[in-house]
């Protein structure tokens, strides 16, 4: 489409659908209709809180980029067909903290991008992705991934995630001397130790192990410990007290 044409929607600030015009829109090839669609959306929020802890951050769902983009497909008529390249489930050697094996998918998907008005006017993309799961939805989240990602990628859709700069935000484990603190607090209070931080691993923080805890996180710990420690002494104090008065 040249400057001298007549664009097919209005120019907008904002990401809602434009009035389009279906004759213009009729003349474009598949790549100048996702050109038209990137001129009206350029930014999806970011909606849902991903870890937990020091490790949390906002990411951008599948159902997100979907509700932002659909309509702008539908009207400039361009419809995504996702196909399996080839797939495969992997044990991956983890376990949740009740024992229940981690599944991972890993897939390659190709995704058609079609002009509605003429279906051999396609390109595809192709788009690897993989997702965890316990059960049997790790394909199906692995598939939302990809199409989410490939949505996110073709139309230069920015977010405000940055997935390069997460490859190592796990946190350092917890040292040998803080793990060692926190032993030491149980004995003080009278807690059987491996018992009290087993049970503290599980129960604040979902992890297996007291050893999986991040060194972050040490401080948390001890602070419940302590806490819960105290709340100990002073009933096992009143529990006396009251035998002593009882005994008089």
């Amino acid at each position: 489409m040249t400057d001298e044409q007549q664009s097919p929607v209005a120019t907008s600030n904002d990401q809602q659908q434009p009035e389009v015009n279906p004759e213009e829109i009729a003349k474009l090839n598949v790549y100048q209709r996702l050109n038209e669609i990137r001129k009206i959306v350029s930014y999806v929020q970011k909606d849902q809180s991903v870890g937990f802890g020091n490790n949390t951050y906002k990411a951008v769902t599948h159902d997100a980029v979907t509700a932002t983009i659909r309509d702008h497909l539908i009207a400039f008529g361009v419809i995504v067909v996702p196909g399996l390249e080839e797939g495969l489930m992997l044990d991956t050697g983890r376990s949740t903290s009740s024992g229940t094996k981690i599944w991972r998918y890993e897939a390659i998907y190709q995704l058609k991008f079609i002009n509605i008005d003429r279906p051999e006017d396609y390109f595809v993309m192709r788009v690897a992705a993989h997702a965890d799961d316990t059960g049997d939805k790790a394909p199906g989240k692995c598939l939302s991934y990809a199409q989410k990602s490939g949505y996110l990628k073709i139309l230069a859709l920015e977010t405000g995630e940055d997935d390069e700069s997460r490859y190592a935000a796990v946190a350092a484990k917890i040292s040998d001397e803080h793990h060692r603190d926190l032993i030491l607090l149980c004995d003080k209070y009278e807690f059987p130790a491996a018992k009290t931080l087993k049970r503290m691993a599980a129960t604040l923080y979902g992890l297996k192990e007291i050893g999986d805890l991040s060194d972050d996180q040490f401080e948390t710990a001890r602070d419940a410990i302590t806490a819960k420690g105290e709340q100990h002494l002073l009933t096992k104090k009143q529990n006396a007290e009251a035998q002593n008065a009882a005994g008089q």
